[in-house]
């Protein structure tokens, strides 16, 4: 009884009432404060859990939270929720996670585990593509083995009572040595053109052969013809800022 009519009184006098206070608080004494400075000292008993359940992870989407075990494992929620960009990623009627996703995971490896700037995806090998359906919850496991090298990216759906993990992907990470690429004269390529395509046509031919790419996947500006190769003007700046 006492209990909730002092839990009515706080909540009233939250919600701005005026209320008569000698009423219903007991008179007490009246004491003076200190007249130093506290210490302001903060006092915080958080789990890592509990403080990224608050805060958030602050890592890479694609990657996640880091899990809490013997082994080297993070976790992210995967959907068009937390993701709409995967909607722009079609492939015959169906929303896939790109392949690129998969390198973006082993480099944000390379910040997770501080492994220096030059590093190297490679060996990657994708297994079976990802299929998110309307109606699934899935989340991503990325796992490192002991060695710190080798990486697989798993998938389960959360909705689904008896789901099990699956592995799409698997690489490496390496250390390397990189070197700047020669340079490449421009105009002089652009001397050679042989014709132009539009980038309306580049993607109205993929979209007839099944990938069906919204505007997250579409850089391309234009693509010239040349006798032996092909040179295509990209747009830099990101489309969605989730695509990353």
């Amino acid at each position: 009884e006492l209990d909730s009519l002092t839990r009515a009184v706080s909540e009233l006098h939250a919600a701005g009432c005026d209320l008569d206070w000698p009423r219903p608080v007991a008179k007490g004494a009246i004491i003076d404060l200190p007249p130093y400075p506290l210490q302001r000292q903060r006092h915080w008993a958080e789990s890592a859990a509990s403080r990224v359940d608050r805060l958030g992870h602050g890592g890479h989407p694609l990657l996640g939270r880091p899990l809490d075990g013997p082994e080297q494992a993070w976790n992210a929620e995967l959907g068009t929720t937390p993701h709409p960009w995967l909607m722009d990623h079609v492939v015959d009627g169906a929303v896939v996670l790109p392949g690129a996703a998969y390198v973006e995971i082993g480099l944000a490896l390379l910040q997770a585990r501080d492994r220096g700037e030059n590093v190297l995806v490679e060996d990657l090998k994708f297994e079976r593509g990802l299929v998110i359906g309307s109606t699934e919850m899935p989340v991503l496991q990325t796992r490192v083995d002991e060695n710190g090298r080798d990486f697989a990216v798993f998938s389960k759906d959360l909705l689904a009572a008896e789901a099990k993990w699956r592995r799409h992907a698997r690489g490496r990470i390496s250390d390397a040595t990189l070197e700047r690429p020669p340079s490449c004269d421009l105009d002089r390529l652009r001397s050679t053109v042989v014709s132009e395509v539009k980038a309306a046509e580049v993607y109205d031919q993929l979209a007839r052969l099944g990938l069906d790419y919204g505007e997250s996947f579409r850089p391309i500006r234009s693509v010239l013809r040349l006798p032996h190769a092909v040179l295509a003007e990209l747009r830099r700046d990101p489309v969605h800022s989730g695509a990353d």
